[in-house]
């Protein structure tokens, strides 16, 4: 797998949610430099998931502060729930396939998801 390289396109000017997203990015080049089927890749997926689902979290509570459209809200935080759901199911079958799906996954999610959360993030603390 390729590392993912953090560009700061992908900033959407909220601190705290640009700071888990490049601690994602690391989590993700951590895997990638980890020998296969390792104990170390092991407890690294581990952790991309564990995080991930933290950040969602994070997300959501911060689009709920920023009294985030609600269909708008209710789109993000399903998606939220379909990729965990296709994370978990790749993570039990293939660590290729996971990689692939989230290294794609995450910057796409960045650019069309998050990017609609720019201007309501903006009203909230930023940090």
């Amino acid at each position: 797998m390729n590392p993912l390289i953090w560009k700061s396109e992908y900033s959407l000017g909220n601190d705290l949610v640009d700071a888990q997203h490049i601690q994602i990015f690391e989590i993700y080049n951590k895997i990638c430099e980890s020998p296969p089927e390792s104990i170390d890749q092991s407890r690294l997926l581990d952790e991309l998931v564990g995080f991930t689902v933290e950040h969602f979290a994070e997300e959501e509570m911060l689009m709920a502060r920023a009294n985030y459209q609600p269909s708008l809200f209710e789109h993000h935080k399903s998606s939220h729930a379909q990729i965990l759901q296709t994370l978990l199911e790749l993570r039990a079958n293939s660590v290729d396939e996971m990689l692939e799906f989230f290294g794609v996954w995450i910057v796409d999610h960045m650019l069309i998801e998050d990017r609609r959360l720019q201007e309501s993030l903006g009203s909230v603390n930023k940090s």
